[in-house]
């Protein structure tokens, strides 16, 4: 039998040694790694714990009659004027506001200032700046249906509102009906070329102010 190593003055042997050496080390970077651990999970639940909390909105109750629960900006003011052109006006303010905050609630305003044009039999007599900043909280909104025979509408009434054309344009080509976007990018040419032939000098003016100028910021009848 092969004799058995004897120890050099107590000493393990060399491989004895460095197996013990790398058990210890792979022992105390465990322990490390544990010890990191535990730190970083104590650290964000402090952090969690004292990390100030937004305050849960507290509902307002007026108090008293005439008592201002919110001052609106100028921009979202809006009159009781029965003027088609002063509501129109004022809802486009609602509606610039509304992308510019993107907040719905604004369009939603702005649809409600135009309540009294809504009813078809209103809309039949209705200005067309009227209509189109009904089609665009309409569109805004995603009602897009009801913007697009709003639209429809206005474009047998006056064929020659290119913006009217513009907006129907971009309605279908969102909700991917390409024939009739196509169809409405063709009218809108069409505008724009009569707007460039010669006419009348008062006319040809207006179809360019409709038509003409509009065909740069046409996205849907782009090519």
């Amino acid at each position: 039998m092969p004799a058995t190593p004897a120890l050099n003055g107590g000493e393990l042997p060399v491989a004895t040694a460095t197996a013990t050496s790398a058990a210890a080390a792979t022992a105390i970077a465990h322990a490390t790694v544990h010890r990191v651990a535990v730190a970083v999970a104590v650290l964000l639940l402090l952090a969690a714990v004292l990390t100030p909390r937004p305050a849960a909105a507290t509902p307002i109750t007026p108090t008293r009659e005439g008592q201002v629960i919110e001052r609106l900006p100028p921009s979202t003011r809006t009159s009781a004027s029965t003027d088609p052109a002063v509501a129109a006006a004022e809802a486009r303010s609602l509606l610039t506001a509304s992308r510019r905050e993107g907040d719905p609630r604004f369009a939603g305003r702005a649809l409600a200032r135009l309540a009294p044009w809504q009813p078809a039999s209103e809309a039949a007599r209705a200005p067309a700046e009227v209509l189109l900043a009904l089609a665009e909280a309409e569109q805004f909104l995603h009602d897009f249906d009801g913007a697009t025979r709003r639209l429809q509408a206005l474009t047998q009434r006056e064929p020659a509102n290119a913006q009217a054309w513009l907006l129907l344009a971009t309605l279908h080509r969102v909700q991917g009906r390409y024939g009739p976007s196509d169809q409405a990018c063709a009218a809108l040419a069409q505008l724009r070329a009569q707007s460039l032939s010669p006419m009348p000098r008062p006319a040809r003016l207006k179809t360019q102010h409709s038509a003409a100028s509009l065909i740069p910021r046409a996205a849907a009848c782009r090519p």
